[in-house]
């Protein structure tokens, strides 16, 4: 149909296409009074995608007239786009197209932005905390219209989601009465919840706190033989009984406010980590048993919490910043050390390079710590002298984070992140590579490294490459499967030529040459003929 496909095809609409528009929809409108349980043919979603994107339609383009007249029917649909039970589809269905909550939550801004009324702020934040996925995206979609608009609306936002995040945990066998005795509480909660994140937008009051999350820590897997056992279970703290937090939705308006992580994060992160660090710690079994195998973390959460911790962290005095490493990293088990320690140094690396949010002392901080923590871990122990070229997939995206590489699980070639032009940007942390490659010669870590110096080789990572390959040489000194078949040498030998045709100088210091010299004939002994070839060029240079 035109009207779905307007949205998007054009940033203008006529106000004739809209007038047709509005006719068709106000004969439909009444779509949503016959909701389908399950919509198999997919008529329900198409009639009512239709109707609120006419509305939105109205709410973007319409004349202040066509505004004044129908902007209580605008609101209307609006409204009852969000009645009824929520579709768990749009927790992995990003945008507006096919998402009729998040088309109206757009629309509820672009009205805000032309033709504000009394309860426009109200019924926003009303959206923010209905149950569903579906309003993130048109968060995600409208975030830079909000922070042009009303920037403290944001974290109001924020805070109402978080709120709404936390729900009812229903067993299958609880009354119907009870069931609505936690609804009303719930209603209670977020109502109180708008109530006064409205007083502090319209300067009324202090600014309010976060949503204090129901802790609930993480379990050891159990053993795979289990006996019985005699002790009664500990029973859970009755608030956290009938009360659970989706953190799949928390986390998913969190990730739509990403673009707010740039030169200066938004103060609201800041809070919002401090807020929440307890929550997380304990989600992922912070001073658990170290030993244990515990059950795997709330990943999506992980993820996109300590993306945004990285960037929160510049402004804190020297102590402060390793003690927070320390209240995020220390104590944590070793799979959730993995599944925290990736999204984090991968984003304070991202910071330091585009943003300059951390400074080089704090990232050759962030970085010594990081590779401490996974040496200290069994894991670690398991996978440091493997002769494969694969290690463990929990902590392989752990040593491509510290090799500046993303990897892909396998699918695809893990990939040096760092764009050419930054390259020399990280020259700062080369002893610290070197001084890990020395305590971990995995081939797997072996080619982590390799993407990282064949991006753009220059003259100062010379001593770093010849200490690497140096300890290469250690582990595999007879190896043709390392050196010829999975190409190392042809790689090592191609990084050093490329140097030194743009720096030839940088092999003229005696005890370089003496290095490369001893490397590259026991390469050519072992028939690397890159390594010969680069000895007959450094020859015709007189290097």
């Amino acid at each position: 149909m035109a009207i779905l496909n307007e949205l998007y095809k054009r940033p203008e609409t006529t106000q004739k296409f809209l007038a047709e528009a509005l006719t068709w929809a106000k004969k439909h409108e009444n779509v949503f009074d016959n909701r389908l349980e399950f919509d198999v043919t997919g008529d329900f979603l198409t009639m009512a995608e239709a109707v609120v994107s006419t509305a939105t339609l109205v709410a973007r383009s319409g004349s202040m007239e066509l505004l004044e007249e129908e902007g209580s029917w605008v609101r209307s649909i609006f409204e009852r786009v969000y009645e009824g039970e929520a579709d768990p589809v749009y927790l992995h269905r990003d945008g507006l197209r096919f998402n009729p909550p998040a088309i109206a939550f757009a629309g509820q801004v672009l009205l805000m932005r032309r033709s504000r009324r009394a309860g426009d702020e109200d019924q926003l934040l009303r959206f923010a905390c209905a149950v569903g996925y579906g309003a993130a995206h048109g968060y995600g979609a409208t975030l830079p219209l909000i922070q042009q608009t009303q920037p403290n609306l944001t974290a109001s936002l924020m805070r109402c989601a978080f709120e709404g995040a936390i729900r009812p945990d229903n067993a299958w066998n609880i009354s119907e009465e009870e069931k609505a005795q936690r609804s009303k509480l719930l209603e209670d909660r977020l109502s109180e919840r708008i109530r006064h994140e409205l007083s502090w937008l319209n300067g009324g009051a202090s600014e309010p706190a976060w949503p204090a999350f129901p802790i609930k820590r993480a379990k050891p897997k159990p053993p795979r033989k289990q006996t019985p056992s005699p002790e009664t279970p500990e029973a859970a703290p009755k608030e956290l009984r009938h009360v659970r937090v989706d953190y799949h939705r928390a986390a998913l308006w969190l990730r739509h406010s990403r673009s707010l992580l740039g030169k200066t994060p938004a103060p609201w992160l800041t809070e919002m980590i401090e807020a929440y660090l307890i929550w997380t710690q304990q989600a992922n079994g912070y001073g658990g048993d170290k030993q244990e195998r515990f059950e795997r973390g709330p990943s999506e959460w992980n993820s996109v919490y300590f993306e945004a911790a990285a960037r929160c962290m510049k402004h804190m005095e020297e102590e402060a910043f390793d003690q927070r490493l320390r209240d995020f990293f220390a104590e944590l088990p070793e799979e959730p050390l993995m599944d925290t320690v990736t999204p984090f140094l991968r984003s304070a690396d991202v910071g330091y390079l585009d943003f300059q949010t951390l400074s080089v002392s704090q990232m050759t901080r962030v970085r010594a710590f990081v590779m401490a923590q996974l040496q200290s871990t069994r894991m670690f122990t398991w996978n440091k002298d493997r002769d494969e070229t694969t290690v463990t997939s929990d902590i392989a995206t752990a040593f491509a984070a510290v090799c500046f590489n993303i990897y892909y699980g396998g699918f695809a070639p893990a990939k040096c992140f760092v764009p050419p032009n930054l390259i020399r940007d990280t020259d700062s942390f080369l002893p610290l590579l070197e001084e890990f490659i020395d305590v971990c010669r995995s081939p797997f870590l072996t080619f982590l490294y390799l993407n990282y110096f064949e991006v753009a080789p220059h003259e100062v990572q010379v001593p770093c490459v010849l200490g690497c390959a140096e300890k290469w040489l250690e582990r595999f000194p007879e190896s043709n499967q390392f050196w010829v078949e999975w190409s190392v040498g042809r790689r090592i030998c191609a990084v050093l030529v490329k140097i030194l045709n743009e720096s030839p100088q940088a092999f003229d210091v005696d005890a370089v040459r003496t290095r490369l010299d001893r490397f590259l004939s026991h390469l050519v002994g072992l028939g690397v003929t890159e390594a010969h070839e680069m000895e007959r060029l450094l020859y015709r240079v007189g290097a």
